[in-house]
């Protein structure tokens, strides 16, 4: 019985700070955020794998992507980012032809910071249509 309420409190903590009902109250900076890979601006296939990166310093973060209601919320406390495939496919499928929304939450310092978004355009082209 107390590992079954140990399961529910830890389900319902992880659906209260979820970042994808409220994203933290951010500083806007200026300037871009190094990131490995470096997918900045790329335009991809639609039907490609996660664009899984991290950030080339490990820090608390979170990333948020988004093209219109489809929107995939990933926190990583090493910088991290690891997209799953489902919400991936979905995101990149409702995007094709315009381009998905990429911004970078930074907590250093006990503050949070947002980074000057960046775009990944999707095409309208499948992977293996060249």
């Amino acid at each position: 019985m107390k590992y079954i309420y140990t399961i529910i409190v830890s389900l319902v903590t992880l659906c209260l700070f979820s970042c994808s009902s409220q994203l933290p109250n951010a500083k806007q900076v200026e300037g871009e955020l190094p990131i490995f890979p470096d997918y900045r601006n790329v335009t991809i296939p639609y039907n490609i794998a996660p664009l899984n990166f991290k950030l080339k310093t490990p820090v608390q973060s979170i990333a948020f992507f988004s093209r219109g209601k489809e929107q995939i919320c990933i926190e990583s406390k090493t910088g991290s980012f690891n997209i799953p495939l489902k919400k991936w496919q979905k995101l990149t499928k409702s995007s094709i032809g315009n381009s998905i929304q990429v911004v970078i939450y930074v907590h250093e310092k006990n503050i949070w910071a947002k980074y000057k978004p960046f775009n990944i355009f999707v095409a309208r082209e499948p992977i293996d249509s060249y």
